[in-house]
């Protein structure tokens, strides 16, 4: 047993080297390009279009309470892989953005205002009637209006790929 041990403190020692140096070679940085900060945008409006109607809609009372919050839960099941990286994408250019921190809460701020207008355009009014719950939520859980199908796919992957190297959080699909 002693020997194993030794061995395998050995075989740390000569490959220790080996994986600190590989951990501390830098990332390189990926382009911030157009196409990706308008695939966050859509991704982190999205989340908050889809959180906003699902509020708006639990203000009824069940089923369609109940339907509305299962149909965000489900959308996050399928989505959320792609809206937490569009948050870390947001992050990740205020580094190079002069107004840093504050670029951020601008970004954010202007993401919550147009999904704002999204939701009074397609439910008007602060409660929406029963029909118009029940028809903006059926597209929640039918998965056509998923991430992964819209244009901003590739570069949301691109994103998420790229962020996997800072280690943020978000399930795998």
């Amino acid at each position: 047993m002693a020997t194993r041990f030794i061995a395998f403190a050995i075989g740390m020692g000569l490959l220790a080297p080996c994986l600190a140096q590989e951990a501390s070679q830098p990332i390189e940085r990926l382009p911030v390009t157009d196409a990706r900060n308008s695939a966050a945008q859509y991704a982190f409006t999205q989340g908050l279009i889809h959180t906003k109607i699902s509020e708006k809609c639990q203000k009824h009372p069940d089923p369609i309470r109940a339907n509305a919050i299962a149909a965000l839960a489900s959308w996050r099941e399928r989505n959320q892989y792609l809206v937490t990286p569009a948050f870390f994408w947001t992050k990740y250019v205020s580094v190079t953005n002069s107004q840093g921190q504050g670029y951020v809460l601008r970004t954010l701020q202007s993401y919550d205002a147009d999904a704002e207008q999204a939701v009074r355009t397609t439910l008007p009014g602060r409660k929406p009637d029963a029909a118009a719950c029940t028809e903006a939520l059926s597209g929640f859980s039918d998965g056509a209006l998923d991430l992964r199908n819209s244009e901003h796919a590739p570069s949301l992957q691109e994103i998420r790929e790229y962020s996997y190297k800072f280690s943020v959080p978000a399930t795998t699909r």
